[in-house]
């Protein structure tokens, strides 16, 4: 019966799902390739690597990351701000009267 091919090796399955055990040997081989990929990698790639799929991977560290960026680029544009309006008084006569 087809149910106690079920718990059987991907060999055995391949006489009634012909397609099953080709899919399985690409997915095992797939599975080896990107193991050797990553032990060939340096340290510094790994540790990047790691970290990208940590932050990619969970959706309160995506969260995360989207506001920080956010709140970065608000104390970014505000200190510009600050500054350029802070020039613009030193270079302008601000005290009315006489010179």
């Amino acid at each position: 019966t087809v149910q106690s091919y079920a718990i059987c090796s991907p060999y055995r399955l391949n006489n009634v799902f012909p397609w099953m055990g080709n899919m399985y040997n690409r997915l095992f081989f797939m599975d080896q390739e990107r193991d050797q990929r990553y032990k060939e990698l340096g340290f510094r790639d790994k540790i990047t690597l790691s970290s990208g799929r940590f932050l990619l991977g969970n959706k309160y560290a995506r969260t995360f990351i989207f506001f920080y960026s956010i709140g970065l680029h608000l104390l970014v544009f505000c200190c510009l701000y600050r500054m350029s309006y802070l020039s613009y008084l030193s270079t302008t006569n601000v005290r009315g009267g006489s010179p």
